[in-house]
């Protein structure tokens, strides 16, 4: 089993946003889980005690890329190719620890509660 680091917007322009960001996040981190992989998403644990709106973001995001350098690989999960600063921060770092790299696009449909989570492909953003 393979730990797999989860990449995927977290913010948005209100709380609905950021509700349907942690709801697709889920999702995400269950197709890993069914393709036989370990997900580990630091925007679903930090968050809870940290304050994102705050200094305190820096914190989460420094946990998060600590267990970053231990995973096998990370997956970014993009709707319509949008990467936020926050994934490509992330991505920036798994390239810098030599960390396997895999886009995922995702399709939403009306309502957003039908969501297909395209093949991974590798990322060929330069190092």
């Amino acid at each position: 089993m393979k730990k797999i680091f989860v990449c995927s917007a977290f913010s948005g322009k209100d709380k609905e946003a950021v509700k349907k960001n942690v709801e697709l996040t889920i999702k995400y981190c269950e197709k890993i889980t069914q393709e036989g992989n370990a997900p580990f998403a630091p925007h679903l644990i930090y968050p809870q005690w940290l304050n994102d709106k705050t200094k305190e973001r820096d914190i989460g995001i420094a946990c998060g890329l600590a267990f970053l350098r231990v995973c096998n690989a990370l997956h970014f999960f993009t709707i319509g190719g949008v990467i936020s600063p926050g994934m490509r921060e992330e991505i920036t770092h798994a390239h810098f620890f030599g960390i396997l790299v895999y886009r995922r696009e995702v399709i939403v449909g009306s309502g957003g509660t039908d969501v297909q989570v395209l093949d991974k492909y590798r990322d060929v953003v330069k190092r």
